[in-house]
């Protein structure tokens, strides 16, 4: 288990924690403290760019929304090149058809 339970010098205070911490979990599930909801999606989309067009159906002659994403800004070697999210979502004018999925989970 954990290392730190075994440590000389905290591993009693650990052990404590980790317990009240167990516990207190026993606790929120046997009383459902909580009730987790989700909604999934998976949208037609294509990369414009560092954007995502997300298209209001599958004709996608509207976009929907536009989803701005940020390169990697660290310096890297020549071979290594800074990625962005939109590089793995199928260029617009590639002519293919590809998706991004987003997903919202509460409790």
């Amino acid at each position: 288990y954990p290392k730190i339970l075994n440590d000389e010098i905290v591993g009693e205070e650990a052990t404590t924690l980790f317990a009240d911490a167990q516990k207190m979990l026993k606790q929120i599930v046997d009383e459902k403290w909580l009730s987790a909801r989700a909604v999934i999606g998976f949208f037609p989309a294509n990369s414009v760019g560092d954007d995502i067009e997300v298209y209001a159906d599958d004709d996608r002659e509207e976009v929907r929304a536009m989803l701005h994403h940020l390169r990697q800004q660290m310096a890297k070697p020549s071979d290594r090149p800074n990625s962005c999210i939109s590089d793995f979502v199928a260029p617009k004018d590639s002519g293919k058809q590809d998706y991004v999925g987003a997903f919202a989970v509460t409790a």
